[in-house]
């Protein structure tokens, strides 16, 4: 039985009444509990639906893990604001989780049988159409093949400047490269130029010469640097440009580009990377509480200090950065399709073809966005994509309550797509 997490005002509520709930805890004049989807859906009211909080138990232990009770509560209180647009926010969840299944049918598949490989083969390729349309849904429809082929070629560039940063050396702590990893960065790099010459060649025959033989400008990348000690110099740059910055212990947390390392290092500023992804940081800070961001900051820290990095959150944001572009060009391709280019069909086609074997071979070796506990078996698998499933139905009927005709036929198509 699937549980969510859910705050319900009193005294009114039929879930109340009925009992069929498990009480968390007490928030001003409702409860924190637990309760099914169908407990969820039984309300006949749309003003007595209760808010939910949390998609799943986990997400709730983890969004309240090293929090005192006070504390526990602010963070509630900023999630009730949050599920103020909670069908976005599912929209977003169902994109994280499809991901995962991605990475898992990835995993599943080199260690699959004969007779689970077709299977599989086709729940990775399917995975990624499903992410493809989650990020393209509303997005692409209207915009020109030669606008879409623009983005895709600012997408290659900014693949190479990110991996160019990951594999130059040297890096600031706790930044580590292996020496199979600087192999990868070094291999995707030259591939990432190939396709940027056939893209730009591409351009040039649909009338946007300027783009043949394009070079990507050598700008700084952004990353979130904490630096120390902070000054108020530092303080009035973020101030002057409004930037989000937090201060942090005796330093400062805030995106700065990668070309300013130096800078700082000769001003006597101590430099550590928390967040590889700037939207990450910015995430949290309009979903997180001061006291939930000292949290992840802690942590991110901790690893520098005792140089326990992982690798892996290298290898995750690579694969997050070509995991991006192959969306990208999938939802072209379909642009592409529409518009009965053969040329660009022709082209992406081929690129796509070597980019899921590269991506899916990378995942194998290094999955990303899979949780600790998960078993990447053919089984577990099945039961995640059924999960997604009822995730999904699940929003398309919240929708429906909540008078969204639009939303719901969005996610009624995810889960008939699913099926």
């Amino acid at each position: 039985m699937t549980e969510r997490i859910v705050y319900i005002k009193q005294p009114s509520d039929t879930i109340i009444k009925s009992k069929a709930y498990k009480k968390l805890g007490q928030l001003d004049k409702g409860i924190l509990a637990t309760i099914s989807d169908e407990t969820l859906l039984a309300t006949t009211k749309k003003t007595e639906l209760p808010q939910l909080l949390y998609f799943s138990p986990d997400s709730y232990e983890n969004a309240i893990r090293e929090l005192s009770p006070a504390e526990v509560e602010d963070a509630l209180r900023k999630r009730l604001h949050w599920s103020e647009g909670l069908l976005n926010h599912a929209w977003n969840w169902l994109f994280r989780r499809e991901r995962r299944n991605v990475a898992w049918a990835a995993v599943a598949l080199d260690k699959a049988s004969e007779k689970k490989t077709a299977q599989l083969e086709t729940q990775f390729a399917d995975g990624l159409n499903i992410l493809a349309r989650l990020t393209g849904e509303n997005r692409y429809e209207v915009v020109k093949l030669t606008d879409m082929l623009d983005f895709v070629l600012e997408g290659e560039s900014e693949l190479i400047r990110r991996l160019s940063w990951l594999a130059s050396k040297p890096l600031p702590q706790p930044l580590e490269i292996t020496s199979d990893l600087r192999q990868s960065l070094e291999q995707t790099i030259e591939t990432r130029r190939c396709y940027l010459r056939e893209i730009g060649e591409i351009l040039k025959q649909l009338g946007r010469p300027e783009f043949a033989n394009y070079i990507p400008p050598p700008t700084g990348v952004g990353v979130v640097l904490f630096v120390t000690p902070r000054d108020n110099t530092i303080i009035r740059r973020f101030q002057v440009r409004r930037q989000n910055y937090v201060e942090w212990q005796e330093g400062v947390v805030a995106v700065w580009k990668s070309n300013e390392v130096a800078d700082l290092k000769k001003r006597g500023k101590r430099i550590t990377v928390l967040f590889l992804d700037k939207g990450d940081f910015r995430k949290n800070l309009f979903q997180l509480t001061k006291a939930q961001q000292y949290r992840e900051f802690r942590q991110r820290y901790s690893e520098g200090e005792e140089k326990l990095q992982p690798v892996s959150r290298i290898w995750e944001h690579f694969n997050t950065l070509h995991l991006n572009q192959v969306l990208l060009k999938l939802n072209t391709l379909v642009r592409a399709r529409d518009t009965k280019e053969t040329s660009v069909v022709s082209l992406l086609e081929k690129q796509m073809a070597e980019e899921m074997a590269a991506l899916r071979s990378r995942l194998a070796s290094h999955p990303s966005w899979l949780e600790p506990s998960a078993t990447a078996t053919f089984a577990g698998l099945q039961d995640a994509e059924k999960q997604w499933t009822l995730d999904a139905a699940l929003f398309a009927k919240l929708a429906q309550r909540m008078g969204d005709a639009f939303r719901h036929q969005k996610f009624t198509a995810l889960v008939e797509s699913k099926r």
